[in-house]
């Protein structure tokens, strides 16, 4: 496993998934407010646009949607999709 920068917590190091994982989600939070406040009114989305705001819920709606029905259905066939991912097996 790749780490970086000195040490974090407790003298650990921080893995380099983690750090590209803040990376993308610094990422998608700019896109989110850039979409949402649409500076300069370029591209027409955004809060002036009720059919772009509409779009955006109904797409965090449905992702929202898919998870949840898909934990419901793994529980209904025993499996608890939470303690699956609770720890990582060792390789």
């Amino acid at each position: 496993m790749v780490f970086v920068g000195g040490k974090v917590l407790a003298g650990e190091k921080l893995p380099l998934i983690v750090l590209a994982g803040l990376v993308f989600f610094a990422f998608l939070d700019w896109l989110l407010v850039v979409w949402f406040w649409d500076p300069g009114y370029l591209y027409g989305i955004g809060w002036q646009n009720s059919t772009s705001m509409v779009f955006m819920i109904i797409m965090y709606a449905l992702a929202a949607a898919i998870y949840f029905g898909f934990s419901a259905y793994r529980k209904r066939q025993g499996i608890d999709v939470d303690k699956v991912y609770k720890e990582i097996p060792v390789e």
